[in-house]
């Protein structure tokens, strides 16, 4: 009775369709806008602990923005507004400090701040940790040639671990420390 009950409420497919219908929901609702209105589900990672899903923007067929959901809350995106301010976290430092070498990013997102990392030809050492391996994983959604993806550059080396535990741990020096982790909101972030 039971599995015909289920059946009957969701037939075979339709209970992926209509949960991934909320992701977008919530975006359109955060943005407001005719592109976040069109985003559509681009992939969806089950993680260890979380589930990852990413969001498709289009303009003009187009990708425009991309966005990542982790367990349902809006965690980073790559509108203009924040790659504007992600990259500030870099080119700010930058501008104070011009000779920096060596830099560390902890909570990698959607690459935004990656991104403005490894357009600044003047280091020679990034340092990019992450809590989710997934979070890493999914960057070749976002950046699908490499030549664009921030975790193929050469001098960038990732690590899959909590960053605070990595600072207290890692004998690395850096010039730059930056880092966008998720509100506190979450569960676990203000740990």
């Amino acid at each position: 009775v039971v599995i015909a009950a289920a059946l009957a409420a969701f037939p075979f497919g339709s209970l992926a369709t209509r949960l991934q219908r909320f992701p977008v929901q919530r975006y359109a609702a955060l943005r407001a806008t005719p592109a976040a209105s069109a985003a559509t589900v681009e992939a969806i990672r089950e993680g260890t602990a979380e589930t990852l899903i990413y969001l498709r923007a289009p303009i003009l067929h187009e990708a425009a923005t991309h966005a990542l959901f982790v367990n349902a809350t809006s965690m980073a995106d790559t509108d203009w507004e924040s790659r504007r301010y992600m990259k500030l976290y870099v080119y700010w430092p930058m501008a104070l400090h011009p000779n920096l070498k060596r830099a560390l990013l902890i909570a990698y997102g959607v690459g935004n701040t990656a991104k403005a990392l490894t357009d600044s030809a003047g280091l020679t050492s990034i340092d990019v940790v992450d809590i989710s391996k997934d979070v890493l994983d999914g960057s070749s959604v976002i950046y699908p040639k490499d030549a664009d993806n921030p975790l193929r550059d050469p001098r960038v080396r990732t690590r899959v671990e909590d960053g605070r535990y990595f600072l207290q741990t890692t004998d690395q020096q850096y010039d730059l420390i930056t880092s966008e982790p998720p509100t506190p909101r979450s569960a676990g972030v203000v740990n």
